[in-house]
């Protein structure tokens, strides 16, 4: 009925003792099959996985259901479709603003392939969360920010 979109850190954060742990996501084989759009980062996709190897993490991801694969790193944005690795190098001038990136890079991304191919959602999605993170909290620029910063450093 409509595209599916996780980002499985909801699935791998537990309360315990106080604090946060990360665990394996039990039901991910089941369930990964609805999923269209999965982002991870690279920590959690070791962590489904069992792989630090992002591309190969992204190829495991992928046959186990889920459509497009997009894995965040702190140097650069990654997405498998099944067909082709995609990469995007993060490119901020400056780490004010970290808290919030695999969110801003995810919901970028989605919105963008409503109407764009994977290499430009990438981009701009990519483009978007460089500049966010020189700003401590969310983003709150505009389009035409966006538009610029890739015209500049894309």
């Amino acid at each position: 009925r409509a595209m599916l979109a996780i980002d499985v850190q909801c699935m791998l954060r537990w309360e315990e003792n106080g604090g946060m742990v990360y665990r394996d996501w039990e039901a991910k084989k089941e369930l990964l099959p609805y999923v269209r759009f999965l982002k991870t980062d690279a920590a959690e996709a070791e962590i489904l996985t069992g792989l630090a190897d992002r591309v190969e993490a992204a190829k495991v991801l992928y046959g186990w259901g889920a459509k497009e694969i997009l894995i965040t790193h702190n140097t650069e944005v990654l997405v498998y479709d099944g067909k082709e690795i995609y990469t995007c190098p993060i490119k901020a001038r400056s780490l004010g603003g970290r808290t919030g990136r695999g969110d801003t890079t995810f919901a970028c991304y989605i919105n963008e392939r409503l109407t764009q191919d994977i290499p430009a959602a990438l981009q701009t999605a990519t483009a978007l969360v460089s500049l966010k993170m020189e700003t401590p909290g969310p983003y709150m620029g505009t389009r035409a920010d966006v538009d610029a910063y890739i015209k500049e450093f894309y």
